[in-house]
């Protein structure tokens, strides 16, 4: 799948940014990847996570979302880097963090399918597009230390 020309996107210019945080779960050298319910974006995947409450930090954010989304507890092992991408309608500030499961086992709660996948298969989905520059940085840094896998 190519990932879509962030730069090709038109925008609604709200400067004010959407800001939401993701989870990048790594475990026993696989990624937790999750497929959004139908409706809008439906059949397309994405890191879980979701929208950063007034007098949330983002990493504060992406525990409770967590939490909330898959019923499970995670830390943060450190963040990636900010994504802005601006949809027609929308403008969005992605906080991606890599954290590892410390309770529970992931159930699905918000999405209509979950994965456990080898880094060499992700690229095969069909992501929502602000998640492409996501991918890209983490092929960097599992590249560079390759023991974060492990969780």
């Amino acid at each position: 799948m190519e990932p879509p020309d962030p730069s090709s996107q038109e925008t609604s210019g709200d400067e004010h940014p959407l800001k939401v945080s993701c989870g990048i779960i790594l475990k026993n050298g696989k990624i937790l990847c999750a497929k959004r319910l139908p409706g809008s974006w439906d059949d397309l995947w994405e890191f879980p996570g979701g929208k950063v409450e007034t007098g949330e930090s983002p990493s504060q954010a992406v525990i409770r979302e967590l939490y909330e989304e898959l019923n499970i507890r995670v830390e943060i092992l450190l963040p990636m880097p900010t994504v802005l991408y601006r949809y027609p309608h929308l403008y969005l500030q992605l906080f991606p963090f890599i954290c590892r499961i410390v309770e529970n086992t992931p159930q699905i709660a918000v999405h209509e399918e979950i994965r456990w996948l080898n880094p060499d298969e992700i690229q095969d989905l069909p992501w929502l597009a602000p998640n492409w520059s996501i991918l890209s940085d983490l092929k960097k840094l599992l590249e560079d230390k390759p023991d974060l896998l492990n969780g």
